[in-house]
């Protein structure tokens, strides 16, 4: 459990930047639709603001001609493909990418959208973390008390980690990626099947972070 603490802000730096590390998962993480949080999202595209505009449609809200507001990651997937304007959001449980065995489940959440294409032609989406928490299984907390850690230690670190998943730096932050159709459709099935590969270029003391990110998308971060 002393090492759950010390990975605390790996993992916040992990949500920050949507993909740092390597995961692998047997099944896909869980999905859930909500309805996108109301925030500001500059669109470094061409396209028009979207508008709502109901449907009778279970797959997809239509949002405009051009914007459509999914229910499940496959159709997000198929958007990328031609770069049209949509978003979701996408709610999931993953083990601990730094501990996979240790009995501990991510549950977390992200805002994707899909803004269209800039005036180069270079598609581009968006990511924003929404928060999450952090649960330790049965079998999990018994392992932990078997190597001397009382309840209110394994309690008190859990709170921790889940309290590091909603800390204001990394909710108030906002991720614009470029790259092309294809890269970002399959950026969006790995995100999916639960694999991330990326590195990133953390300067401190500014309000952005760059990143490059599987397969070839060039990301920044900033702050809100």
């Amino acid at each position: 459990m002393k090492k759950w603490y010390l990975f605390v802000n790996v993992v916040a730096v992990f949500f920050l930047l949507g993909a740092s590390c390597t995961i692998t998962k047997t099944t896909p993480p869980e999905l859930l639709f909500e309805t996108p949080p109301q925030m500001t999202v500059q669109n470094e595209t061409t396209q028009p603001t979207a508008t709502t505009k109901n449907t009778e449609s279970t797959q997809t809200t239509q949002v405009s001609q051009e914007a459509v507001r999914c229910s499940t990651m496959d159709c997000l997937i198929q958007l990328a493909e031609t770069c049209t304007q949509g978003d979701i959001i996408y709610i999931y449980s993953m083990p601990f990418p730094l501990s996979p065995n240790s009995g501990i489940t991510i549950n977390s959440k992200t805002y994707y959208k899909i803004n269209g294409k800039n005036a180069g032609g270079t598609c581009i989406f968006v990511y924003k973390p929404l928060g999450g928490s952090m649960a330790l299984s049965a079998e999990g907390k018994k392992e932990a008390l078997a190597k001397g850690q009382t309840e209110k230690e394994i309690n008190d670190q859990m709170k921790i980690m889940s309290d590091s998943l909603n800390d204001p730096n990394i909710l108030n932050t906002i991720t614009t990626c470029k790259g092309t159709e294809m890269n970002i459709a399959k950026y969006l099935t790995n995100t999916k099947n639960g694999s991330f590969t990326g590195s990133c270029v953390i300067v401190f003391g500014k309000k952005e972070t760059s990143c490059t990110v599987e397969p070839n998308l060039s990301c920044i971060t900033k702050t809100l």
